[in-house]
């Protein structure tokens, strides 16, 4: 027990040392990082709840990043200022280019932020033609 004291003792002690960068799989971690994982062949695996996990934690911080399996399996954060689970790449303007091309529900529409739910494609212009 004294020897796994000295070690976490010895291992916060480095990371104060190193200006409070962590890096895995690099010696030189990025300053602007708190953690710094680098790999050429693997992933990283956050964790991963059900609904109902998602929904038991209590007061999730704004930017909480988590893996919902089961229904409506994805990438969720916690958003603050609305006070709900928003999943990463949902919503009505869930792809856009920033320059009116935006792309939802299997429509794209240029020139127009909400599409014609009845076409594949919208195009919307009042001084352009096709």
């Amino acid at each position: 027990m004294k020897t796994i004291l000295t070690g976490i003792i010895l291992i916060v002690s480095f990371c104060t040392i190193i200006g409070q960068s962590l890096g895995i799989g690099t010696l030189s971690p990025d300053p602007s990082s708190v953690l710094d994982l680098t790999s050429d062949d693997k992933g990283i695996y956050i964790p991963r709840l059900t609904l109902a996990q998602r929904d038991a934690i209590t007061d999730p911080n704004d930017g909480l990043l988590i893996f919902q399996k089961g229904v409506n399996k994805g990438l969720y954060y916690f958003d603050g200022s609305y006070d709900t689970w928003k999943k990463v790449g949902d919503g009505p303007f869930s792809w856009t280019d920033g320059t009116g091309t935006v792309y939802t529900n299997n429509k794209v529409g240029i020139g127009t932020s909400s599409p014609n739910s009845k076409s594949i494609l919208d195009l919307n212009s009042n001084d352009k033609g096709i």
